[in-house]
């Protein structure tokens, strides 16, 4: 978890990802940077109550409030200041470009995710949904599968990335989504009638990702393997195997978990590192959400326990 840290960014001018929303004195208690994600950055802030002038956001923005009721005025376009109040779990879009100004009354706590609109270009372009001129701005939001995307992100970025790439880049991917068609990007989509990868194909990325238990996967690569585009990697793979990539590979490095418990005396930490986990920790709750016990119970069972 990031040590919260105060910071205080520029209020005018055209800002990239989440500085345009802030625009002001806050401290950040979460942030994604430093994990190499792609096309998405993701902070927690709890925002001081300072007016915050107009700005200019170079990509896309999700905000969530959380813990508590945030209240103040913000501006319309004729410069009229108008009040609002927003419940935890509440949720605004803003679409890359102007955020009006803003007073707010009391401290806001909000989780905010910025988009880079390449990223939202490419999945509405292999989804075959036409482009859209200007997504809509949209306050107040109250949407369960996004904000259950927004909260699974902010827990990934809190633990410090340690589910990989592929868990991540596979949640960007379904928040990308979702925020097409509540932005208004997905109106008249055509996605591919194809329901399942070719034998050949789904074999290669099925054999790479068996081969390569222990390497922290992509979403880019294993789709590049398959031969198509990321989204319709997600929706044949699904309807080929049964779950996500990631579940599939999680599911690959407990299976290879299992037999090193059974077979060798090699550290427990060790072994996580040997099969993909980030930690021991990691490894540890896992395992024991797939396997029903820990791996220090499962290995004295020496394979009792099936």
């Amino acid at each position: 978890m990031l040590e919260a840290s105060s910071v205080d960014v520029a209020t005018t001018g055209m800002c990239s990802g989440i500085s345009a929303l802030v625009r002001g004195s806050s401290t950040r208690l979460i942030a994604s940077s430093g994990l190499e994600w792609t096309g998405i950055s993701l902070e927690l802030h709890d925002a001081s109550p300072v007016e915050r002038y107009e700005s200019v956001s170079a990509d896309h923005l999700i905000s969530v409030f959380v813990d508590h009721p945030s209240s103040g005025e913000t501006s319309l376009s004729s410069g009229r200041f108008v009040p609002y109040i927003y419940h935890p779990g509440a949720i605004n879009l803003f679409p890359a470009g102007p955020i009006p100004a803003c007073r707010p009354f009391t401290k806001t706590k909000m989780i905010i995710c910025a988009l880079d609109p390449g990223l939202v270009r490419d999945v509405g372009e292999e989804l075959n949904s036409p482009a859209v001129p200007d997504f809509r701005r949209t306050v107040d939001l109250h949407d369960q599968s996004l904000k259950s995307i927004v909260m699974l992100l902010a827990a990934e970025a809190d633990s410090g990335g340690s589910s990989g790439k592929l868990y991540a880049e596979h949640l960007a991917h379904a928040m990308v989504l979702r925020f097409l068609w509540l932005a208004g990007g997905m109106r008249d989509a055509k996605p591919s009638q194809q329901i399942a990868l070719p034998n050949r194909a789904l074999r290669r990325v099925l054999d790479k990702m068996r081969a390569e238990v222990a390497s922290d996967h992509n979403l880019n690569s294993l789709a590049a393997e398959s031969g198509y585009s990321k989204s319709h990697f997600l929706r044949v793979f699904r309807a080929g195997v049964g779950c996500s990539p990631h579940q599939w590979l999680t599911q690959l490095r407990i299976e290879r978990a299992k037999k090193m418990l059974q077979t060798e005396s090699t550290p427990l930490i060790d072994i996580a590192a040997a099969c993909g986990f980030s930690s021991h920790a990691h490894f540890s709750s896992t395992f024991r959400q797939l396997a029903g016990v820990t791996p220090s119970i499962y290995r004295r069972s020496r394979g009792l326990i099936t």
